[in-house]
């Protein structure tokens, strides 16, 4: 999906506040870690909204992806001592481990095999250190089912527009995104197409996988808070500690 979109993947999260994010995940350290991490690998950077703002809060931070013009994007903002990955998060193959390893923006819900989703986790396991947290996000049943369901969005805003179609198969749980972007080249307007698929993972499924990887829920939030989920929670967060 990625290497159409790496160009202008910043304006179709206009509305993810990293810096906000960014807080959220050190508040979870504070309440959470056992001591304040310091190295610490993002997961699925993309172009390394939440790793620039988590470096500047003063974390050693490496940030991770499968896409390489992604993580171009990424490097070009330049920002303080960031080391930068181009690899697949099922595949990884580090020199060390970490004190937290975080994620942001559903790339469990990216992974569609339950067996690659599996060995994702226990390579997690193997470079996070112990006792150390794993942090991330899914998108929620409830936000397949009745925010993207096979509803169509579409943005016009001068040089840049787009149209995204949603198919949400409720049996298999994968959501289908086809996705057609115009940008504004001098008079003409260049056209990319892309599709990008999640999966639905219940909750319970995910805790299991986790605590069979050698990981222990420390705690479940509704998006960006200390709350409970609701039966209208549309991002989840998952708190879990490495077993030492």
């Amino acid at each position: 999906m990625y290497k159409n979109t790496a160009g202008f993947y910043d304006r179709l999260t206009t509305d993810i506040d990293y810096n906000k994010y960014a807080e959220y995940f050190t508040a979870i350290f504070d309440k959470h870690a056992k001591k304040k991490p310091h190295s610490v690998m993002d997961l699925g950077c993309g172009t390394g909204g939440l790793t620039l703002a988590l470096a500047e809060k003063g974390y050693d931070m490496t940030g991770i992806d499968a896409s390489a013009q992604m993580l171009s994007v990424a490097f070009g903002k330049r920002g303080p001592g960031i080391l930068w990955i181009n690899q697949n998060v099922t595949e990884l193959d580090l020199f060390g481990t970490y004190d937290a390893s975080v994620s942001l923006l559903d790339c469990v819900n990216h992974i569609l095999d339950k067996t690659l989703l599996e060995k994702y986790f226990r390579l997690i396991f193997n470079y996070t250190e112990a006792d150390g947290l794993f942090v991330f996000d899914i998108n929620s049943e409830y936000k397949f089912r009745y925010i993207y369901g096979n509803n169509v969005f579409y943005s016009v805003d001068g040089d840049f527009s787009y149209i995204w179609q949603n198919d949400f198969n409720t049996t298999t749980g994968i959501c289908t995104m086809d996705m057609t972007f115009f940008k504004q080249e001098g008079e003409l307007y260049r056209r990319f197409d892309t599709v990008n698929r999640e999966k639905v993972y219940s909750v319970e499924y995910l805790s299991d996988l986790l605590e069979k990887s050698g990981f222990i829920i420390e705690a479940i939030y509704d998006d960006g808070s200390f709350e409970k989920l609701s039966g209208k929670t549309e991002r989840i967060f998952f708190v879990c500690r490495r077993k030492s």
